[in-house]
């Protein structure tokens, strides 16, 4: 077992103990129930975030008796006309509403990862990736870049 200790901010402090096979995952769900804040991001004492949550504890470089610590994340929603998204700011979106005005990103579920930011259209939305690529998903004849999105990289502000 590892016993890591996980700090917010203002100063309280919670002790885990988790086995080395867990996961990014698992360790942040273990620090939003014990801290009772949702939407948190964990960074390392050398300052490295930690954003893949699939990858294993050991994995990410962590050790026993380290200290993380929890930012706490505003959620942000963006919305269409008949749409909203919220971006939950752990990397990932909840998106509902009208299909056709960007309320259903099931078709592009799979590459909304890792999300840094979601701007919205009139009828569609566009996410930037930690990586600088952009998904972008909604009512067609808004959505009129997504045929060259596999182009669009390094974006930093939508």
């Amino acid at each position: 077992m590892l016993h890591l200790s996980i700090a917010l901010p203002s100063g309280w402090i919670e002790n885990v103990w988790l086995l080395p096979s867990s996961t990014v995952w698992d360790l942040q769900m273990l620090a939003q129930k014990l801290f009772r804040q949702r939407f948190l991001r964990l960074v390392t004492a050398d300052g490295r975030v930690l954003l893949d949550v699939m990858e294993s504890i050991q994995a990410a470089g962590i050790h026993n008796g380290d200290c993380l610590s929890a930012v706490a994340l505003q959620a942000k929603v963006a919305a269409t006309d008949g749409a909203f998204v919220r971006f939950c700011g752990d990397g990932k979106i909840l998106a509902w509403g009208d299909p056709a005005a960007g309320g259903n990103s099931s078709k592009v579920q799979e590459q909304l990862q890792n999300i840094r930011e979601v701007q919205a259209t009139r009828f569609a939305f566009a996410a930037i990736l930690e990586d600088g690529s952009v998904v972008m998903w909604g009512q067609a004849e808004c959505n009129k870049y997504s045929g060259v999105q596999y182009q669009l990289r390094s974006v930093k502000e939508i």
